[in-house]
């Protein structure tokens, strides 16, 4: 499972979320839910 760097969009020094999962894309979604700035994938 590969490792991910997912951070927020809008803000150069926000916190960065690291962590495992198969689907990455499905992992950003789940996290988006709790969180009012748009996230991306800062990595792989």
């Amino acid at each position: 499972m590969p490792v991910y760097f997912i951070g927020e969009d809008e803000n150069g020094c926000s916190p960065i979320k690291v962590g495992v999962a198969r689907d990455i894309g499905r992992r950003r979604s789940a996290l988006q839910t709790g969180n009012p700035l748009k996230l991306r994938l800062l990595g792989w």
